[in-house]
């Protein structure tokens, strides 16, 4: 993440600039460069205040607990509302957390305040306008919930995150971020890679399952095709899945094939 986005949020000189070029592996998130921008963004601090994180049921026990996945909602949802996919995937020795996005006003829906991970002003994928400061504190916020989860005993590659529509771009921002860590892998459902997240480094080594029905209103296909065709470029290991007449939604087929993807990334251990 370099470039006018980064400058923006991390001033020239600085001490979180001055690590930018430090390989050091004992940085959270196993990359300086995450975890600069973490700094900055709590240094700067949130513009708005995130909702409750939601615990999916049932709760591993502590020793059960090995593997850890952060679901993103989508814009108007809260994790509340994706809370029961922990019970419908069935993977016991996981703890799914659902974090809810702050609540703000969102240009596109004529200034309604709702939960939203950062502001949206056009549905056109060609638009340039991007909330860039929304999406960089919501994904710092994901990256702390990261770093919980390993001060938790949770190692980096036992952690994912998985992401619909607006949850989805900030999954996406969080992993290519986290691009460094080694963690377990990243899902984005029926969403799209930021424009500002073209400038990521190549050599991309986490998985990427990216679904998108081909029938969504909302969020174009081609976007999402788009979006996997750049992280490809980037040399992410990504799979593909297309949902024949599925709107801008989840269907029980995209729920098997997500469960499908993430016990082979957090497998029974």
């Amino acid at each position: 993440y370099n470039g006018v986005h980064y400058d923006a949020l991390v001033p020239s000189g600085s001490a979180a600039t001055a690590k930018k070029d430090d390989d050091s592996d004992t940085t959270p998130h196993g990359g300086a460069l995450g975890q600069s921008l973490v700094t900055a963004v709590l240094q700067k601090g949130f513009r708005f205040r995130f909702g409750q994180c939601v615990d999916g049921h049932p709760i591993p026990s502590k020793s059960d607990h090995t593997a850890s996945v952060i679901w993103l909602h989508g814009l108007g949802d809260s994790g509340f509302g994706w809370a029961p996919m922990a019970e419908q995937i069935k993977m016991p020795w996981v703890k799914f957390l659902f974090p809810t996005a702050p609540v703000q006003r969102v240009t596109l829906n004529m200034g309604m305040e709702m939960p939203a991970w950062f502001d949206i002003t056009s549905l056109d994928p060609d638009d340039l306008q991007e909330d860039v400061d929304g999406m960089l504190e919501s994904a710092a916020y994901v990256m702390g919930l990261v770093q919980k989860e390993i001060e938790n005993g949770i190692p980096p590659e036992r952690i994912a995150l998985v992401g619909f529509s607006q949850g989805g771009a900030i999954a996406l921002t969080a992993a290519l971020m986290m691009a460094e860590t080694p963690f377990a892998g990243c899902v984005a459902l029926s969403t799209w890679l930021p424009l500002f997240a073209k400038q990521a480094p190549k050599g991309l080594t986490h998985p990427y399952f990216v679904c998108h029905g081909d029938a969504d209103p909302v969020v174009q296909y081609r976007w999402g095709k788009g979006s996997f065709d750049k992280l490809e470029a980037m040399g992410a290991s990504a799979q593909f899945k297309t949902y024949p007449g599925m709107d801008h939604n989840f269907c029980p087929q995209e729920a098997a094939d997500v469960a499908v993807f993430l016990r082979s990334v957090l497998p029974p251990k």
